[in-house]
């Protein structure tokens, strides 16, 4: 394929995979101390009465790893977790073993912690336990779109036929965008990983992508990758999983 334009042999290929087209949105950001209900990665998040969440298995307080404040958004993507403030916690306490004891890649892992709280929390503000890890501050100042478009598992699966060049370039190009981002198409690692709702057992909606060593100094795995879903019927049930090399 050297020897094929490839801007021009993107354009043809996106037209043929147009059907199947979403908009993404890549946070962007800058090191900075927020306020407390702001969109972030890392830093201090917006608490209840009961404090810092806790691992539930070595009891130690959890790194928040994204706070997404649904007023921050982009207007387009519509709020879709719902109105309110998404966290993200997970146990990175380097004096336990508690990735692989409670097997943090999948979904309702006790050494992680999923929720949405209400716009209007009272902020608990004086806190007496945090993580031990100094992970620096993100403010999400805002949000660029994007073009994402699924990867050969997701094709293969929708019926699409692609050529071996085409399944080359696809990725090559890493087709969709790796790194973090708001809805779009997830970027698989080992394959297509959707998660199931716990009452319903329905396919959860993927809302956001973590990336290894992108916004937040962390390694899943061998450069692995998370992705977070919710129910659209039973919005309370969230689900983190994360696959790598």
């Amino acid at each position: 394929m050297s020897e094929i334009d490839w801007e021009k042999y993107w354009e043809e290929l996106k037209s043929k995979l147009s059907p199947y087209r979403k908009i993404a949105w890549e946070p962007q950001t800058q090191e900075q101390v927020t306020e407390i209900s702001d969109s972030k990665f890392c830093g201090m998040p917006l608490l209840t009465a009961e404090g810092w969440p806790e691992c539930g298995n070595c009891n130690e307080p959890m790194q928040l790893f994204v706070q997404l404040n649904s007023k921050d958004l982009p207007e387009a993507s519509n709020t879709p977790f719902g109105d309110g403030i998404l966290q993200v916690f997970y146990c990175v306490n380097e004096n336990s073993s508690c990735e692989a004891d409670c097997d943090t890649w999948a979904a309702n892992s006790k050494a992680t912690l999923l929720r949405i709280l209400p716009l209007n929390t009272p902020a608990q503000t004086k806190v007496t336990l945090t993580p031990s890890s100094d992970y620096p501050e993100l403010k999400i100042t805002g949000w660029e779109e994007l073009e994402d478009y699924p990867d050969t598992f997701e094709l293969e699966e929708l019926g699409v036929e692609l050529s071996e060049d085409e399944e080359d370039f696809l990725c090559e190009d890493e087709v969709p965008f790796s790194g973090e981002k708001l809805l779009g198409w997830p970027h698989w690692v080992q394959g297509i990983e959707y998660q199931s709702c716990k009452i319903c057992n329905k396919q959860m909606q993927f809302i956001f992508q973590i990336d290894s060593s992108g916004n937040i100094p962390y390694m899943f795995g061998d450069s692995g990758c998370a992705h977070i879903s919710q129910c659209t019927e039973h919005k309370e049930q969230l689900a983190m999983a994360w696959a790598c090399c």
